[in-house]
């Protein structure tokens, strides 16, 4: 959805995600921070340096307009994800030959595969509603044709299909709660759902229909999207923004397009989306942005705001600061940052890690390079069973054993296996444990409801045993040390002993290798790796066999009954 709001550019996908019911689907989008990576200019880095920066401003959502293949090699043995596209030139043939959807798929996708992670494939861009009406009738073949050359070479549970739609395809947009689809448009855009309604299992949403109230064009825009689509009757479909963004600079009438602009509007999007929320129609559905875009492109058509969205310049440098962690300047007097500082952000990891092994004694830390926290902490999330010798169920974590991922989100609160889920905590012990263990007013405690559970707060909070304040916990928690525990959604008694000198050394170690700037969560994360041990449990480990977490929140051990949620407020 597209929609002009001074310069910010507003762009949703409908995206139909296909996730059917088996161990090893794969969702086509990380977390919730992605960029789009265009490529209309004549002097952007090249494929391997644009890998480089990625990694280093911690993004692994990546989506092109195209399926070039330099692009394609570049990102192979990356671990980003892709979403690769078919340009509208190409959908008619697509639609109306299926021998040549085949043909498509497997060079431009099934041949990169599985070292290039390819999750999504993008049918045309923005054809209903578009000056192109020829093409309305072909998408849906299109779409059709290429989903069936996917199944047909067993990739539809890697690869899924979606389809980006603007604003012109909506009669009006506000307020989101009225939203429709234009008459002309439902025609194509109904068959349209229905494929996609018949080739995945979607997941149902809670939906309120009343009392919504937006404090950001953001959220009422998404919101409008899914209005329109529940009017259609497909109220289980998830929208994800493909394109969101502002101009750092334009033609004169072009006001509002200025650097200061485009650093508040991005860096309020990058701290909207850390809060993991949905919209307030969609609550509990996790908003998920491309943001617009990566580069500003200057070959691009058009007023000068459209060659000016770019998070960073054509050389390299950012564009403006919006607080990527690996992308700060290591001289406070710079404030871009280009290729070459990278490698100095990697001079100050290795400081920090020297710093935080001398305060820990004999436990070494040692940084892994391109592990990324967003992997990691998806991965402790991932219940695991044993089912016996055999041949593996997804990947084999250990030689004597057979491991099958479950998501956790499918252990409901009445299947787990503790009985001390529920807090016994009152509203008078929270009061009395304020005083005794002299928690600052501005540390909220908060009571758990008798329906909640340890792994259920919400973000920007984290869960607390009163052993913990008895083993010597006290509050407030530095920040990063709050955010491993929202990542992880564990709480604090769940990080073996070790990791805490690691996570309190680091922090502590970490601003005076870096002109005092605290340690983000990332750069953490940045020094361990997931590992399967021969146990029930997925953990987290380090380099040399130093725990960060053990079992899972469903775990018996996991859980005492005395606990309550704290607010991590800055």
């Amino acid at each position: 959805m597209k929609i002009w709001c001074s310069f910010g550019r507003f762009i949703l996908a409908i995206s139909i995600l296909f996730t059917p019911k088996v161990l090893l689907a794969v969702e086509a989008f990380t977390g919730t921070y992605g960029i789009n990576y265009g490529r209309i200019a004549d002097n952007i880095p090249s494929p391997d340096k644009v890998i480089t920066l990625l990694r280093a401003a911690k993004i692994k959502n990546v989506r092109i307009f195209d399926f070039d293949h330099s692009v394609l090699q570049a990102f192979s043995g990356t671990g980003l994800e892709l979403v690769v596209g078919l340009p509208n030139g190409y959908v008619k043939d697509m639609s109306s030959n299926p021998d040549h959807a085949l043909t498509w798929v497997k060079e431009n996708v099934q041949a990169y595969l599985p070292e290039t992670h390819i999750r999504g494939i993008a049918v045309g861009n923005e054809v209903l509603g578009g000056t192109d009406q020829s093409l309305f009738e072909s998408l849906l073949g299109a779409v059709k044709n290429i989903y069936n050359a996917t199944k047909e070479l067993q990739l539809d549970k890697v690869v899924q299909i979606s389809t980006a739609h603007s604003e012109a395809v909506f009669n009006n947009s506000y307020p989101p709660s009225s939203c429709t689809f234009k008459e002309s448009i439902a025609q194509y855009m109904k068959p349209l759902l229905e494929f996609f309604s018949q080739t995945g299992q979607l997941r149902e949403y809670m939906i309120r229909k009343h009392d919504l109230h937006y404090d950001n064009m953001l959220d009422a825009e998404i919101d409008a999207a899914y209005t329109a689509l529940e009017d259609a009757g497909y109220k289980k479909m998830e929208v994800i923004v493909t394109e969101t963004g502002w101009a750092s600079d334009g033609d004169q009438n072009e006001a509002a397009a200025t650097v200061s602009n485009a650093r508040t509007y991005n860096y309020n999007l990058r701290k909207r989306l850390a809060k993991r929320k949905g919209t307030p129609r969609r609550p509990k559905s996790v908003l998920k942005v491309y943001v617009f875009a990566m580069f500003n492109e200057d070959s691009k058509p058009g007023p000068a705001s459209e060659r000016n969205f770019g998070l960073f310049k054509a050389d390299g440098n950012i564009s403006y600061d919006i607080g990527f962690a690996g992308l700060k300047s290591s001289s406070a007097t710079s404030f871009f940052l280009s290729l070459k500082d990278i490698q100095a952000q990697e001079v100050i990891r290795k400081q920090t890690l020297e710093m935080a092994q001398k305060e820990v004694g004999n436990v070494r830390v040692d940084p892994l390079g391109d592990d990324d926290a967003e992997e990691l902490a998806a991965r402790y999330r991932t219940e695991t069973r044993m089912v016996g010798v055999g041949e593996p169920v997804g990947q084999s974590q250990a030689s004597a054993l057979i491991v099958a991922p479950r998501p956790i989100s499918q252990v409901e609160p009445d299947q787990w296996h503790t009985k001390a889920d529920k807090s016994t905590i009152t509203a008078a012990d929270l009061e009395a444990i304020r005083e005794k263990y002299q928690i600052p007013a501005e540390v909220e405690l908060l009571l758990p409801t008798s329906r909640e559970r340890p792994s259920d707060a919400k973000p920007g909070e984290f869960s607390l045993y009163e052993e913990a304040l008895k083993g010597g916990l006290r509050l407030p928690l530095p920040q990063v040390v709050v955010d491993v525990l929202n990542r992880l959604e564990v709480a604090p008694r769940q990080l073996m002993p070790n990791a805490w000198k690691i996570l309190l050394a680091c922090a502590s170690a970490w601003p005076k290798a870096n002109g005092g700037e605290a340690m983000a969560v990332d750069e953490f994360f940045s020094c361990y790796k997931a590992s399967g041990q021969q146990e029930t449990w997925v953990t987290l480990q380090a380099v040399m066999g130093r725990g960060l977490v053990a079992g899972l929140p469903t775990s018996i051990k996991g859980w005492q009954p005395r606990w309550f949620y704290v607010s991590a407020n800055e």
